[in-house]
């Protein structure tokens, strides 16, 4: 898989899929230099191998640095040439670059300028070192191609290729890493296709919950402009490399790969040539050198399935054995010992708010903000006289939904757990029920997962006079109700100010 991000048991959960060896965009610097001591040699393995770009280079501000953790980041041309030699220093096995200001999907991002890209790609060249750049829009993959990138990490989808960025890259070299799995979320259009039994019997907890969510704001047509750019770009001869951007929204670890060669072939691939792309040709232009082929002195890594790829492409769910460094790897996957059993709720009401912000079941009530993920939002959360059919009193939430993250959010939530972020199983047929009045905009309810994956989201609005709602668990898409770490209710990615009051809320 040429494109993921690794944490947790993703190289363990991308093995039982046949993955044996990821490409990472950007991920922890002590992952990495753990990887690079482990993944020469030939002992038995419960994981596929990682190579990683480690930690990226963006600007200040710049995507990659919404997710809480710190890194450095590069905003002069004459900074780059130390800054590359850190990152390699490091443990970088290539460099990523996110070349981006966020336009195409409603975002603003700080990001580097050309003059810094190419300081930043020359002096990755000058120490042999491969340049994989991020970017969402046709002129900024034409920037790359002219800094001399020697690939790109995602396909641009605002509009269609033209003969001059085709030009460029057939002169350059270039390579492409179309990622038609997270683009096809990002559209909302992938459907369960997931829900394939050859799926289900493999799929872990955290699989599940990545597989189910979905991008908060989506942007039709996506997919399928980047489907035909990928057809232009292919039919030129510019080289398809196969990666998912797993674990985002829609994707998980293994599994996706799989999805990834069904849309490339749909695109216009023949499956020979999908197959190169997540074998012997990430390993060519990464360099990674004796894996990816079967030949004698090649790394056994092997995927042994039913049926012939070439009459139809999903026979390559119809995985047999995966055997990793020669040795056969533990496919199976064992809810039983891997999954204990959680805590069911109770149904019955939660809080009414009748004398404070206290809870009859769960922890309570916390005030939520994309602080977490070093945002800026901000919000309050108050007890305050009259509530619903004239009750005694309610839950006021106001704040400010800032900008400067990529999906902001800032609200209040519930834990139904004894602790913050508690998983407990709630039932298909529950129904969470609560009564809401506020300034008239669309807010969204976020169920909440223990899995690190993005939150699962059903919209509702507050109007002026209260109302209830009244929402069916079976009927949020995407949401496994066997496992929710904690119900938010919260205002975004529509940024500034917000007020809205909560009542009566309860499981039915």
């Amino acid at each position: 898989d040429a494109h993921t991000h690794v944490f947790g048991d993703a190289l363990g959960q991308a093995l039982k899929f046949g993955v044996t060896t990821e490409l990472d965009m950007f991920s922890p610097v002590t992952q990495v230099q753990t990887a690079r001591r482990t993944r020469d040699g030939l002992e038995r393995r419960a994981g596929a191998d990682l190579f990683s770009a480690g930690t990226l280079i963006t600007a200040t501000g710049g995507h990659g640095t919404e997710y809480g953790l710190p890194i450095p980041t590069l905003n002069a041309a004459e900074q780059a040439d130390a800054f590359v030699a850190s990152r390699l220093a490091e443990g970088s096995d290539f460099i990523k670059v996110i070349f981006d200001d966020g336009h195409a999907f409603g975002i603003e991002w700080p990001t580097l300028d050309q003059a810094t890209l190419e300081a930043v790609v020359a002096a990755a060249h000058a120490r042999d070192a491969k340049v994989v750049v991020h970017v969402s829009t046709l002129e900024q993959a034409k920037g790359a191609v002219r800094a001399g990138a020697d690939g790109l990490a995602h396909l641009f989808a605002d509009r269609p290729v033209d003969q001059e960025f085709l030009d460029l890259a057939l002169a350059s070299g270039l390579f492409v890493v179309p990622t038609l799995s997270v683009l096809e979320s990002v559209a909302g259009s992938g459907g369960g296709w997931f829900e394939d039994e050859r799926v289900l019997t493999r799929l872990d907890s955290v699989q599940r919950q990545n597989l189910r969510s979905a991008f908060p704001v989506q942007f039709e047509r996506v997919d399928s402009v980047a489907a035909a750019n990928l057809k232009a770009l292919h039919a030129a001869g510019v080289p398809i490399l196969a990666g998912t951007d797993a674990p985002n929204p829609g994707t998980a670890h293994g599994v996706s790969l799989h999805r990834e060669l069904f849309l490339l072939v749909a695109a216009g691939m023949d499956v020979q040539e999908a197959l190169r792309s997540a074998t012997s040709l990430p390993s060519r232009h990464f360099s990674l050198g004796a894996r990816g082929r079967i030949v004698a002195g090649a790394r056994a890594d092997l995927l042994l399935v039913d049926g012939d790829v070439r009459v139809d492409i999903a026979n390559s769910l119809n995985i047999r054995a995966v055997w990793k460094n020669g040795f056969a790897a533990d496919i199976e996957q064992r809810p039983s010992t891997q999954e204990p059993k959680l805590e069911q709720i109770t149904a019955g009401l939660i809080s009414d708010f009748d004398a404070d912000l206290g809870a009859q079941i769960g922890l309570g009530w916390q005030v939520t903000t994309d602080g977490i993920r070093g945002g800026s939002s901000q919000a309050e959360q108050t007890w305050v006289s009259g509530g619903s059919a004239d009750s005694p009193g309610s839950l006021s939430v106001v704040g400010e939904v800032a900008p400067g993250f990529a999906w902001p959010w800032a609200g209040t939530v519930y834990f139904p757990g004894h602790r913050p972020m508690q998983p407990v199983g709630f039932r298909a047929d529950h129904r969470l029920s609560f009564a809401v009045r506020g300034d008239g905009s669309t807010y969204h309810v976020l169920f909440l997962s223990d899995t690190g994956a993005p939150p699962v989201r059903y919209p509702f609005v507050a109007g002026d006079d209260w109302r209830t709602v009244s929402i069916g668990l079976a009927e949020v898409a995407g949401l496994d109700p066997n496992a929710i770490a904690g119900i938010g209710f919260a205002a975004g990615p529509e940024t500034g100010p917000f007020s809205f009051q909560l009542d009566d809320v309860a499981i039915q």
